[in-house]
């Protein structure tokens, strides 16, 4: 068996501080109540390689289980078919899990549903993330708020409201994400 250092680290662990930790990761992912929430975690948890790596795991099995060609699966993923192999194996000997939740996923993909996030601006704001951050910032502080939080974000955007003749499009944005949860 090939093991990196870090999974060889693993492995010196006792069976049971082993499935313990595994446990704790299970009862992290069970506990994300919202979409954003197990977003969040995974990104904070994964690197970009490693959720890349899984999420391409699950759309294999979810496109075999549609009775896809290997081929397909390999053009559609640009994935070499020794992974598609891999899950195929799984998917024939173990793959309840595999089975169950891909039962329970919608069948077509979910777009994000911020419209401002489909736009030219979204990508300005991925291009150049440090020049963004102050915005990225209030909007995840706005996303996050609590219902007196937002209202008391509110008053502060009705007060710039009656400050400011022009609004920038970062002040209609603002307005937009506060919107619906004004009083």
């Amino acid at each position: 068996m090939n093991l990196s250092t870090r999974t060889k680290g693993f492995y010196k662990l006792s069976k049971s501080e082993r499935e313990s930790i595994v446990f704790e990761l299970i009862q992290a992912l069970v506990h994300c109540k919202t979409i954003e929430e197990a977003a969040m975690f995974t990104q904070d948890l994964l690197t970009e390689s490693e959720l890349s790596f899984i999420s391409r795991r699950l759309r294999i099995a979810k496109l075999l289980l549609q009775n896809k060609t290997y081929k397909e699966v390999q053009d559609s993923l640009h994935i070499s078919q020794t992974t598609i192999a891999k899950i195929a194996f799984w998917l024939n000997h173990r793959g309840e899990g595999f089975r169950n939740i891909l039962k329970k996923l919608p069948s077509a993909p979910i777009k994000n549903s911020d419209p401002l996030m489909q736009s030219p601006w979204a990508s300005l704001k991925r291009q150049y993330p440090a020049y963004f951050l102050p915005e990225i910032i209030i909007e995840q502080i706005i996303k996050m708020a609590n219902k007196k939080q937002r209202e008391r974000l509110s008053k502060v955007v009705l007060e710039v409201d009656n400050s400011v003749r022009e609004k920038s499009q970062l002040h209609r944005e603002l307005e937009r994400l506060l919107r619906p949860h004004r009083t």
